[in-house]
């Protein structure tokens, strides 16, 4: 099964410009402006030029009716089918399609999980509490209810589903897989109205252990996925950067701000699998971390790895907030006002993580000093671009000896 992004590759592939290259031996452009240009028909004989080619991607015959846009074109010219006409447009302008390998148990379980979101939107809707809690405690708009398919259990959820206990009453965030088109769910997290502990339960790993069935080993395993990404892939690319908050809310309010190109790591360590996938659509990287001992503590933890993936984050300290969730909230949502405040507290992380490390040690003895130098001097030397670890070495000796 092919995963084809068709807005992406159609955008990526301006009709004119197309015919221009590859049909200019059927297809001949007699006028042209900025918005239109016209040919002579293909589908039928004709005397003046009545194909109209469109800016926005389409096509019209105001002579036979004949309509569509590049893929359907390309499908009428070499008389092959929607799949064949996207692989030839992609192989053209060296877009890449993905192939995704189908496992048939993987799609029942996914199934069946779209199947209970479904059951729990409606039950979110029909729910006055709950939808009280979402809308006017938490002010999440109906578009981000629907964006993120949130939805809130049956008070006899145990009716329906023997995989998950204490999972009665409480709100549903669906985790969906890495798709660009038409992700499923493959896991969930739940949250009570108040904030009981634990406050969040999430779905077991799938990992074919513990009397789960082997057929869905892997399936799902929180640790290498990200919260939202699925919702965010367009923006990430059309920005070229990710923002990495670490909660369910703290997402849905960016991206309710305007900021669409922001995930959630969906606890306090960010894993292999998770770099790998933001590196898929982007390698830049801005983290906007809680403001506490746990937030300045997961920079700690995030640095390291992410340089040695040749990724230089930026962080934002969000001073005054607890959350990214809560500086949306103060900022009503503004996204000119959190803007201009990220990047009023924005900082390159690597050379803060270096220097607080340093600052810690530089003014003591020697030998504690080396503690710093033994530190940090891993973390440096795991940086993939050669001149830029030679100079942070360089500063580090300087400060330190």
């Amino acid at each position: 099964m092919l995963d084809i992004d068709t807005k992406e590759l159609k955008s990526m592939a301006p009709i004119v410009p197309y015919i221009k290259q590859f049909y200019k031996d059927k297809i001949i452009i007699e006028s042209e402006n900025d918005t239109v240009a016209f040919a002579k028909c293909i589908f039928h004989e004709e005397n003046t030029a009545s194909l109209a080619f469109y800016n926005n991607g389409t096509y019209k015959c105001f002579g036979c009716g004949e309509h569509g846009d590049i893929i359907t074109l390309v499908q009428k010219i070499e008389n092959v089918d929607f799949q064949t006409a996207c692989i030839m447009i992609a192989n053209n302008i060296g877009y890449q399609i993905k192939e995704i390998n189908i496992n048939p148990d993987w799609e029942k379980y996914k199934d069946t999980l779209d199947n209970h979101c479904r059951r729990y939107w409606k039950n979110l809707q029909n729910n006055a509490d709950a939808l009280n809690y979402i809308v006017n405690i938490r002010k999440i708009s109906p578009e981000m209810i629907n964006k993120f398919r949130l939805g809130y259990t049956d008070i006899n959820e145990y009716q329906y589903r023997n995989d998950m206990g204490n999972i009665s009453n409480k709100l549903v965030f669906p985790i969906l897989e890495h798709r660009k088109i038409n992700p499923k769910c493959v896991g969930m997290a739940y949250r009570g109205l108040t904030d009981e502990k634990p406050k969040y339960i999430n779905d077991h790993n799938q990992t074919g252990q513990n009397g789960q069935d082997k057929a869905l080993n892997g399936v799902f395993i929180k640790g290498n996925l990200l919260y939202g990404l699925a919702q965010s892939y367009q923006s990430i690319i059309k920005n070229n950067f990710v923002f990495i908050v670490e909660g369910y809310f703290d997402v849905i309010s960016m991206h309710q701000a305007g900021f669409t190109n922001t995930v959630g790591i969906m606890g306090t360590s960010i894993t292999e699998e998770q770099i790998k996938a933001i590196l898929n659509v982007t390698n830049n990287v801005f983290l906007l971390l809680d403001n506490d001992k746990a937030g300045q503590s997961a920079i700690n933890r995030y640095v390291p790895e992410l340089i040695k993936y040749d990724i230089r984050p930026v962080i934002c300290i969000l001073d005054g907030f607890k959350d990214p969730d809560e500086m949306c909230k103060y900022f009503n949502y503004n996204n000119q006002k959190i803007y201009q405040f990220i990047m009023n507290h924005m900082k390159e992380a690597v050379h803060d993580y270096i220097y607080k490390e340093i600052e810690r040690y530089k003014d003591i003895t020697s030998r504690e000093r080396i503690k710093a130098f033994t530190r940090l001097y891993p973390v440096i030397n795991s940086i993939p671009n050669p001149a830029l670890r030679i100079a942070y070495m360089k500063e580090l000796e300087k400060e330190l000896f």
